[in-house]
């Protein structure tokens, strides 16, 4: 391969990048090139496709050299790859130990099925068994709110969790798509919830199976249907209702209408009221229709920002 120097902007994103990099590593590798320069990183390797250069093998490299603002950077040019398919097959076998997000790498896997047409051929260009193609495959069937909470997870893994990232596995996730789409959000919101909202000793983190968070929700969901016969006497004494935004935010909303939020403050989740400035209009649909909400949305301008809470009724 011939050594050059490269302009950052003149470098593409390999369309299925996967490798996962936990963000302690990468802000250390931005601190190295900004004491180093890029001497302090073995050179990425790249490819040319059409007219475009296309990275095979160091995207976190050229990410960090970007960030410590260096304008160019050492590549490697190789010349064995002139497709997206060899894109895809070199860049796997470069990238295939360490962490890796499932989600782009079943894309990647169903690019090749599509044009080779079999598992096994497919399985022989990647190097790896059919067994592990087919829980590729299976991932790409996933519900894409399922698939939403997935990048969340692994999001909060490289921030938190770094280990966490070696549990979520193409197998793991391809039991998934034995359930319904509302029971696959159920259980990855769960896992979320358990690593956003539990433990701060890492040692009591774990990404269960799926069979067992199922037990669990559904452990405590009787529960809860339980406690609905219970003779309600001088009206509900419910001070707060909870409510989990589909983004993952958290928030108590209480029956005065003060609502309070859950925020991660060094890896601790605190409880805080969120405040609104004295500009600020609360519209609620106890006092308006839904057609008259929606026409005080069209009528704000960028000028003003819009936060919208979704609580359900007590009555319903």
């Amino acid at each position: 391969m011939k050594i050059e120097q490269i302009q950052i902007g003149r470098l593409n994103e390999n369309p299925w990048r996967f490798r996962v990099l936990s963000d302690a590593d990468y802000h250390n590798m931005v601190y190295a090139v900004k004491e180093r320069g890029d001497d302090a990183l073995s050179p990425p390797i790249v490819a040319q496709i059409g007219n475009k250069l296309y990275i095979v093998d160091g995207h976190s490299r050229v990410a960090a050299a970007a960030e410590a603002g260096l304008k160019k950077i050492t590549c490697k040019i190789t010349e064995t790859v002139t497709d997206h398919h060899q894109l895809r097959i070199m860049s796997f076998q470069l990238n295939r130990e360490g962490y890796s997000n499932p989600l782009p790498l079943s894309d990647m896997v169903y690019e090749d099925m599509t044009l080779l047409g079999d598992i096994r051929k497919v399985a022989d260009a990647y190097g790896i068994s059919e067994d592990y193609i087919t829980s590729l495959l299976k991932i790409k069937d996933l519900h894409d709110d399922t698939k939403l909470v997935i990048q969340k997870i692994i999001k909060v893994a490289k921030r938190k969790y770094q280990f966490l990232l070696s549990q979520i596995t193409p197998s793991h996730l391809a039991g998934l798509t034995r359930l319904s789409p509302d029971k696959q959000v159920e259980v990855v919101d769960w896992i979320f919830q358990d690593i956003m909202y539990g433990p701060s000793d890492e040692s009591l983190i774990s990404i269960p199976s799926i069979y067992e968070i199922i037990n669990e929700i559904e452990k405590i969901t009787n529960q809860k249907e339980k406690k609905t016969y219970k003779k309600k006497t001088g009206g509900s004494r419910v001070d707060e209702i909870p409510f989990v935004c589909k983004c993952g935010s958290k928030y108590d909303i209480t029956k005065a209408g003060e609502v309070y939020e859950y925020v991660e403050q060094n890896n601790v989740i605190v409880k805080r009221q969120f405040n609104v400035n004295r500009t600020s209009k609360v519209y609620t649909s106890a006092n308006y229709t839904r057609k008259e909400l929606k026409n005080m949305i069209e009528k704000f301008d960028d000028e003003f920002e819009l936060t919208l809470i979704v609580s359900k009724r007590e009555d319903r």
